[in-house]
């Protein structure tokens, strides 16, 4: 995510991401013709609190569009989806200032970092 929070992203028919930043995500799922807000918020590490504007009651802990949201997050960011959404300006901060450097310097020709594995993604 490189701290910068996913605005209105359209990841398929139906599916848009308006946020998700920080462990928190907000989408819109189009089902039927009808859209729905589906929040997401990571509390610990395996633990997600969930709500949709459907407000279904079900015998289960996620409605359709829930798990249709989950599901197209798991897609677009990978397995460790809400690791991937985390913002990491102060640990990049921390690492350049290691070397001299800031966020707010060029850092183009200065680092190649393609060769590094991202967690949960394939390379």
């Amino acid at each position: 995510m490189n701290g910068k929070p996913c605005r209105r992203r359209s990841y398929g028919k139906g599916y848009f991401i308006h946020k998700a930043l920080d462990g928190y995500a907000e989408c819109e799922i189009t089902f039927k013709k009808i859209p729905y807000t589906v929040r997401l918020t990571q509390k610990e590490k395996d633990q997600i609190h969930t709500s949709c504007s459907c407000n279904a009651e079900t015998h289960f802990p996620l409605c359709l569009h829930k798990t249709a949201v989950l599901l197209k997050l798991r897609e677009v960011y990978g397995p460790n989806a809400f690791e991937m959404m985390k913002d990491w300006t102060a640990e990049k901060a921390q690492l350049l200032a290691e070397y001299g450097f800031s966020l707010d310097d060029d850092l183009k020709g200065k680092f190649d970092l393609s060769s590094i594995p991202i967690p949960g993604r394939w390379n």
